[in-house]
């Protein structure tokens, strides 16, 4: 059983070799040397960011295991196996390892009565060791080389903004950042004011808004050009601007999934994809409360959905943003701040968010106060100080987001 599963697995990692983000095997649960160097080599390839194929695994092969490697090659993509059925085939070896280590145990035991507490102590630690387990040594090393980055300035991408960031402490890997408020507010504008401002490889899942509309978007906040005059009729001089912007989009690395009812598998199945073979290192989901999450109501819809996010950027190493909605009850208020209570499905999305950004601007609800102000508003920030307000002038033209040029950000 173990030999066919194993076989099998590799089969569906060649075939798409984003599943390894999020397994959980390592390469003492294969069976044989081959394929143990097999599964060491294609986690080194993906480490490494690099092409998963048959030639380059088989060029990691060890001194002397060439042959061995090259026949367990030929046995997996000649034998059955699918991407789709990775998850099976994960548990099947799993299980099977986690039960000869149990059986050597009992053999030990039986020739050697007298190790019995010895025998129980690695009886209750027999369980396969998976890529999240560490001990305090390699625990140690890890806080150790995030403090240190921190310190240097690059432990995550700029947001564009140094009041968040210094919030925040920037777009760190493996971490979720939900930003919510009413319609109208700019939720979506201010994540792709983030995005053009970090310059890193992205993915958006745009559940709501179509490609074209979004492209529009960032291309307006890109060149200045205002969306309107852009859809009616442009100026030579805002032509090249249009067009300056349009090269500038080309060179990045931008990558847009707008599949309208998407699945929290659709998108998990998406990020690895773009982890892959794209590197991102910012995932932009918009918004909870659209994606087709499975559950009996919209609670539980909701908390499958913010549940996912946290999920994708540890498995992932990545950050990601996640938009939602702020309940309707926040505009009986007088003051219409929104707050952490105010976010849709707001139990959920406080535990799985590791920051909680609400967006506020006054002109929405009073055309006395300046169009351009806007506040973020830093309502949960469980790495720091929550209650602070980084302020935003938003240009209602364009909708791009930057840094207030009159007013700081207030205490954190």
């Amino acid at each position: 059983m173990s030999e066919a599963a194993e076989l099998s697995a590799i089969h569906g990692v060649l075939d798409d070799p984003s599943l390894v983000y999020g397994s959980v095997l390592s390469s003492e649960m294969f069976t044989s040397p081959a394929r143990r160097a097999v599964w060491d080599a294609i986690l080194d390839l993906t480490h490494k960011n690099l092409r998963v194929d048959e030639t380059t695994v088989l060029d990691r092969a060890p001194s002397g295991m060439h042959d061995s490697v090259k026949y367990s090659l030929v046995d997996a993509v000649t034998g059955p196996g699918s991407p789709s059925n990775f998850d099976a085939y994960q548990a099947i070896i799993v299980r099977d390892h986690e039960n000869l280590a149990v059986r050597k145990l009992g053999k030990r035991l039986a020739e050697n009565p007298e190790e019995l507490d010895d025998i129980l102590r690695q009886l209750s630690m027999s369980g396969a060791r998976s890529r999240w387990e560490h001990d305090q040594i390699q625990s140690l090393d890890a806080a150790t080389r995030m403090i240190e980055r921190m310190q240097a300035g690059l432990h995550g991408p700029s947001t564009g903004f140094k009041a968040l960031d210094k919030a925040i402490q920037r777009l760190v890997p493996g971490r979720c950042t939900m930003i919510g408020g009413r319609p109208s507010m700019g939720k979506t504008a201010l994540a792709s004011s983030i995005a053009i401002h970090t310059k890193v490889p992205i993915g958006m899942i745009s559940s709501e808004m179509p490609v074209d509309q979004i492209a529009v978007r960032w291309l307006s906040q890109m060149s200045g050009v205002p969306i309107h005059e852009a859809q009616s009729g442009m100026s030579q001089k805002q032509w090249d601007l249009w067009n300056n912007a349009a090269e500038a989009f080309k060179d990045s690395h931008v990558f847009i999934n707008d599949k309208p009812g998407i699945t929290p598998t659709d998108i998990m199945q998406q990020a690895r994809k773009w982890k892959y073979n794209n590197g991102i290192e910012l995932l932009i989901v918009d918004y909870l409360q659209n994606l087709n999450a499975p559950g009996e109501d919209r609670v539980a819809q909701i908390r499958v959905a913010a549940n996912l996010m946290p999920q994708i950027a540890k498995q992932l190493d990545i950050h990601v943003i996640a938009l939602s909605q702020v309940k309707r009850e926040v505009e009986n208020r007088n003051d219409k701040r929104p707050m952490m209570s105010d976010f849709d499905g707001a139990s959920t999305i406080e535990a799985a968010a590791d920051h909680m950004v609400a967006i506020y601007r006054p002109w929405v609800y009073n055309k006395s106060e300046p169009p351009k102000v806007a506040e973020l508003s830093i309502v949960k920030n469980r790495h720091g100080p929550v209650g602070g307000t980084v302020f935003a002038d938003f240009d209602p033209k364009t909708t791009l987001f930057s840094e207030s040029s009159e007013r700081t950000a207030t205490p954190f």
